[in-house]
């Protein structure tokens, strides 16, 4: 009896205007075909205007790891540096939440990092294309959302501690989270949850960290907004909606 060879099906991300390297998807499935492991593959990039022109002012992925095989959740606890049109999945394993307008590329690869490593193909494959109508653009709608994405994720916290995982990244990754989240509550106006969020990341060891003390003086001269978000004209309503948790399993 043959056994026919199983194949592998995978699920790539291309969005709105964004451009691919001709090459890039075969690089990926050949990393992806070498790597049994891996939960997902993404490619390095750069943000380019509505002409097409590049941007190399800013480098999206900043600090993050570049090596070929890697664990990213402790990174993604706190932020999302990479970019959504770079990803291909293995499809049993990308799902995405329909409530979510902003992060859900975010959430879909938390979840997944916490079962296996993800590949970098170390070679910018991606360009994200950045202009006045797309969703990086900051707004109300995708400030709460961040906020319920980062609320989530703390309230989620004993999750995240996976085996193999060094705990020390785990809770630094929370920690910044927390930073963050009281951050966007100061530019909310909430000051009571900025002040929780505060503590939650002194708690989780981060107390010395000179953003938290920054932030902490911001709160304590009333003068959040000014000092932690300047020039910003992020519009509230009165009133921020009650946003319910997110699953992460």
């Amino acid at each position: 009896m043959v056994t026919e060879p199983r194949v592998s099906i995978y699920l790539a991300v291309l969005n709105s205007d964004d451009v691919w390297e001709s090459t890039k998807l075969e690089k990926q499935v050949q990393a992806m075909e070498s790597e049994k492991r891996a939960m997902f593959c993404y490619t390095l990039g750069w943000k380019v205007d509505e002409h097409g022109k590049l941007d190399t002012s800013e480098d999206v992925h900043a600090n993050w790891p570049r090596e070929p095989v890697q664990e990213l959740l402790p990174y993604l606890l706190y932020e999302n540096r990479v970019l959504a049109s770079s990803v291909l999945f293995r499809a049993t394993e990308a799902r995405f939440d329909s409530s979510l307008s902003y992060s859900g590329d975010w959430v879909s690869l938390l979840r997944i990092a916490r079962t296996g490593p993800a590949i970098c193909i170390g070679e910018r494959l991606t360009f994200w294309r950045m202009h006045s109508r797309n969703s990086y653009v900051r707004s109300e709608r995708q400030v709460h959302e961040e906020v319920r994405v980062r609320s989530s994720i703390y309230s989620n916290r004993a999750n995240w501690f996976v085996h193999g995982l060094p705990a020390t990244d785990i809770r630094q990754g929370l920690a910044q989270n927390s930073r963050n989240l009281a951050a966007l509550e100061v530019l909310r106006g909430n000051r009571g949850a900025a002040v929780k969020a505060a503590i939650q990341a002194i708690l989780l060891g981060s107390d010395r960290h000179l953003g938290l003390r920054r932030l902490g003086v911001c709160l304590l001269l009333g003068k959040g907004r000014t000092l932690l978000w300047p020039g910003d004209r992020t519009q509230f309503s009165n009133s921020n909606p009650v946003m319910s948790s997110l699953n992460f399993d």
